[in-house]
């Protein structure tokens, strides 16, 4: 980012709260990509095969939003998180734990969704925080948030949880 991009994030903000924001976005995002990833090869039983299939995609978008997050860290002068040993104490999710049961399709998708609720929390938050001070980083997240409603829909689809909803 340029010398003006700079002055104006910071004629609003703390730059070195918004690349912590970012920084924990993108923790989450490489927790979940870990997690689709291990989910998309356990997978065993009834419903798994769609299920891994489903989580087999799901690396790549979620690998998508830590780069383009990444990339906003750096145009803001930051450093994207070391991944070594600080996913996992930034990341929305904690301590990440894989159900046990790799027949228990559900319980992948439940815990997905999980993942998915609070970064759509998140996401929703940033978005707030940033309008009308961080254009691009308020576009960014409005961006991805809008893709983590999208994969909370199709992961209650795959459960036939939106039939509940109604």
């Amino acid at each position: 980012m340029g010398r003006k991009g700079r002055e104006i994030v910071q004629a609003e903000l703390n730059v070195k709260e918004v690349i912590d924001d970012l920084n924990k976005a993108v923790a989450s995002e490489w927790a979940a990509v870990y997690f689709f990833w291990i989910g998309s090869i356990v997978q065993e039983g009834f419903l798994g095969e769609e299920v891994a299939e489903y989580f087999g995609k799901q690396v790549q978008g979620e690998l998508g939003h830590a780069s383009r997050l990444a990339q906003r860290i750096i145009e803001l002068g930051g450093q994207p998180v070391d991944m070594v040993g600080k996913v996992d104490s930034l990341s929305l999710f904690g301590k990440l734990q894989m159900p046990r049961d790799n027949t228990d399709a559900v319980a992948f998708v439940k815990k997905a969704l999980e993942f998915e609720g609070k970064a759509v929390e998140y996401y929703n938050k940033l978005a707030k925080k940033y309008f009308g001070k961080d254009h691009t980083t308020y576009q960014l997240v409005a961006s991805i948030l809008a893709d983590e409603v999208a994969d909370e829909d199709e992961l209650e689809n795959l459960i036939g949880k939106r039939s509940a909803r109604k």
